[in-house]
């Protein structure tokens, strides 16, 4: 069985109650402790929603500069002690603007300068929190993107951060139901050509599999897809049922997912990705309870 530990998922304003619309590291610390959990997330989007295009005068998938990191964040003055967070950079979330538009941030990592502009943005984040994080979630994107974009981002991440922070994260790709990596295949082919093409960031990189995601994508044949999934790329999970708590009569089999864990042989990180604050103890309960 791996050593597990828990992220304390990336909550709204509403339960942070921070004077910043995407707060800062200490008051998510303090939640974490209060549920056992040594890691905790934190949002490193473009501009997301209509709310932050208010404040920042920017566009939902605009870059934050300096002046909208300041804006939008809470700097401590004193980070606490073992604190470790996970940097959840941009989802490609589709939402209504300012003026009721429907729009999609762009993932556009075969863009090199548009890659190097996200990179300046995470790492002006991260210098601002004067804090690295643990590790950094990213997302596939659409077509237009392939492995080997993605592949180039991560080593970019890598030497970035071990240049400026003397610290080297670890990436992990999320799976995304409506982006190009989502179903077990595609994990699969992703990893294989990472393995054969970019062995030397094996060890700092891998997937952060949405359970969910997964089985919103391949629904009868999720077992099958799964099982395409080499162990070694999985090194973090997302535990959910529609950001809601899980449980045993959900379509999802969470007993063979969590047999599936069970049988991995390294750290893991576990992610009860729900947006209600007083269950995410319940979550942590379920998966624990599965896992014995």
């Amino acid at each position: 069985m791996p050593e597990v530990s828990y992220v304390y998922p990336n909550l709204s304003q509403v339960y942070l109650k921070s004077k910043t619309m995407r707060g800062g590291l200490s008051e998510r610390w303090v939640l974490a402790q209060e549920t056992g959990c040594e890691y905790i997330e934190l949002p490193g989007t473009l501009i997301k929603n209509k709310t932050e295009e208010n404040l920042t005068l920017l566009n939902i998938g605009d870059f934050l500069s300096q002046k909208e990191i300041l804006l939008l964040y809470t700097k401590d003055d004193k980070i606490p002690e073992g604190m470790k967070y996970i940097l959840h950079t941009e989802p490609s979330l589709s939402k209504p603007n300012r003026f009721g538009r429907k729009i999609t941030p762009p993932i556009n990592w075969y863009d090199e300068k548009w890659a190097s502009r996200y990179l300046d943005m995470i790492l002006a984040i991260t210098d601002y929190l004067d804090h690295p994080p643990a590790a950094i979630e990213i997302h596939p994107g659409y077509s237009d993107n392939n492995f080997d974009d993605i592949a180039r981002f991560i080593k970019m991440i890598l030497k970035a951060y071990q240049n400026k922070f003397r610290k080297t994260p670890l990436v992990l790709l999320e799976n995304r139901t409506e982006q190009f990596i989502s179903r077990g295949k595609d994990v699969k082919d992703y990893w294989e050509y990472i393995e054969q093409c970019y062995p030397d960031i094996v060890d700092n990189t891998g997937i952060v599999l949405d359970i969910q995601q997964l089985y919103t994508k391949t629904r009868g044949k999720f077992v099958e897809e799964y099982l395409m999934i080499p162990d070694d790329c999985l090194k973090a999970f997302h535990i959910h049922t529609n950001h809601k708590w899980p449980r045993l009569n959900d379509e999802i089999p969470w007993r063979f997912v969590f047999g599936k864990i069970e049988e991995l042989k390294h750290k893991i990180l576990i992610n009860p990705e729900i947006h209600q604050k007083g269950r995410v103890s319940q979550v942590i309960k379920f998966c624990n309870n599965l896992l014995r």
